[in-house]
């Protein structure tokens, strides 16, 4: 067993650092103050939040969400220390069970009374 089994207050997570472009060991607290956040040492998860800088990042998020979001998210995709760390995240979520063949999402398929020599139009598109 590991120890982030045992553990629940927080949770062992790998970030990318924007300044080095290397991997580093972070936390995700899961209770206190700060929960949901990701912070470098597991103590910091029980620090009480300082309110000013709370509020100034989020009238900038305000300001800025829309081109942060488009940043981010071209940032995941493409760069490789970004694909790193979502596959080591990977290995710490808990498992999912397999889906079964029933809960495939139905294909549309043409109907066979439709020849190809027909013209049944719907909505513009012939078929």
């Amino acid at each position: 067993m590991r120890a982030f089994e045992f553990i629940t207050e927080h949770q062992l997570v790998w970030q990318k650092n924007p300044r080095t472009q290397a991997i580093t060991k972070k936390w995700r607290c899961t209770s206190g103050p700060r929960i949901n956040r990701t912070v470098p040492n597991v103590a910091d998860c029980s620090a009480a939040p300082d309110m000013a800088r709370s509020q100034r990042m989020k009238t900038t998020r305000r300001r800025t969400f829309k081109t942060q979001a488009r940043r981010s998210g071209l940032t995941k995709i493409r760069r490789p220390m970004s694909k790193l760390s979502r596959r080591m995240n990977k290995i710490y979520r808990p498992v999912q069970q397999a889906r079964s063949k029933k809960a495939k999402v139905y294909k549309w398929k043409r109907p066979t009374y439709l020849s190809k020599k027909s013209t049944y139009t719907f909505k513009g598109k012939k078929y």
